[in-house]
């Protein structure tokens, strides 16, 4: 993870001080290494963690807080997904059973 200590522009995108920077965004983002080596971005770890919180803190009036996991694990994506999946199919299952219901209803009026 990473984090943005001075503003910059990369593919129409501003990035300012305080921008947190996940593992996935660093392709996306042209001379990515050249900005790391000139101090714009810096790589955050677990030693310099608090010093960041600190330095945002006293410069610029930023509470930054850094996630112990920036991005959920596959797992719990897949996991996600199938749920979502299952309780779609049981509300379609249920609209079906509600529109049969409605038809045999309108079909015993008559």
């Amino acid at each position: 993870m990473y984090i943005c200590k001075k503003p910059f522009k990369s593919n129409g995108k501003l990035y300012t001080y305080g921008d947190i920077i996940n593992d996935s965004d660093v392709a996306s983002i042209k001379l990515f290494k050249s900005k790391v080596g000139f101090g714009k971005i810096i790589e955050v770890t677990e030693q310099n963690t608090d010093m960041l919180k600190n330095y945002f803190k006293n410069k610029y009036g930023i509470d930054v807080k850094f996630s112990a996991q920036s991005e959920p694990k596959e797992s719990v994506k897949k996991a996600n997904t199938k749920q979502n999946a299952t309780t779609k199919v049981a509300k379609s299952n249920a609209s079906d059973k509600d529109a049969k219901s409605n038809t045999t209803d309108s079909v015993a009026k008559l």
